[in-house]
């Protein structure tokens, strides 16, 4: 997966075919596109086309029941490079991180 950081107060439109996804000004927006595969933040999906935040869940202690890895660490292991993760991340003292991933397939 390639991840990219991306200032926390701005918009993210689907580089592919230019649908705004996020914006977080007053309204909020979310919005699908067919290349969107997931919008959410370190507690979890706002929008999820796959259910792999559920197989996460589900197989998040099989290799440490002693440790607690991080959802984007079990995507890292599991997406290949067909996914574009921007991250946003305030600054401190908030800590919750968003994540818009997309998927581009070579077809």
């Amino acid at each position: 997966m390639i991840e990219i950081d991306y200032p926390d107060n701005q918009k993210i439109y689907c580089p592919a075919c230019g649908t705004l996804t996020l914006s977080l000004e007053t309204p909020i927006v979310m919005n699908e596109c067919p290349h969107l595969e997931f919008l959410g933040t370190d507690e979890g999906p706002e929008i999820e086309k796959t259910k792999w935040y559920a197989q996460w869940e589900e197989h998040r202690y099989d290799d440490d029941p002693n440790e607690d890895p991080h959802f984007m660490e079990y995507l890292r292991k599991t997406w290949d490079d067909h996914y574009v993760c921007f991250t946003q991340r305030p600054p401190p003292p908030d800590s919750l991180a968003g994540y818009t991933i997309f998927k581009f397939p070579l077809d």
